[in-house]
């Protein structure tokens, strides 16, 4: 569709920053906006940063951002359902990229709600997936570990165990001695 579209689509996602219309136009023609279409309409957007570097094209989520800002719009009330949308969804995205970028390197991650990467996968894309946990530091720390899967619990509990500590400091010389 046109880039007003789009543009208004951006606009009106509030669910994520790095998929805002401002977040386009902040990296100009160097983004590839891709526009996710259910029945003809406009459902969907991310945004890919396209550069090429000796000879070679280069597809990459935007710098600074933490993903490609992927967003849509799903109808579904019932969760497998929505997880059906997805997975035809990321089919699409993955079955584009194999078609119309076959030479370019593409590295990008999805937004943290799009965890599925088998349709990358069943397409032969390397899959290398990064993980991001999202924490409500609000709640205590007895919360925090309950809500935690028990080989995540383990993980933190052997850090604990083996003295790890992570600690701010001021001074950068004192770091790298």
């Amino acid at each position: 569709k046109s880039p007003e579209d789009f543009a208004n689509f951006c606009g009106r996602d509030t669910r994520s920053f790095f998929g805002s219309s401002y977040w386009l136009k902040l990296h100009g023609e160097a983004i590839l906006p891709l526009g996710v279409f259910g029945k003809g309409n406009l459902i969907g957007t991310l945004l890919l940063f396209k550069y090429s570097k000796l000879g070679k094209e280069f597809l990459i989520h935007p710098p600074l951002a933490p993903h490609c800002g992927l967003a849509v719009e799903l109808t579904a009330e019932k969760r497998s359902t929505r997880q059906g949308q997805v997975k035809r969804i990321l089919s699409a995205l993955a079955a584009y990229l194999k078609d119309h970028h076959k030479k370019s390197y593409i590295d990008f991650c999805l937004p943290a709600e799009f965890n599925d990467a088998q349709p990358f996968q069943w397409l032969k894309f390397e899959v290398s997936p990064k993980h991001s946990y999202r924490l409500d530091l609000k709640k205590s720390e007895e919360e925090l570990l309950a809500e935690m899967s028990t080989e995540r619990r383990k993980n933190m509990k052997q850090g604990v165990s083996k003295d790890y500590q992570i600690q701010s400091h001021g001074d950068s010389e004192k770091v790298l001695d």
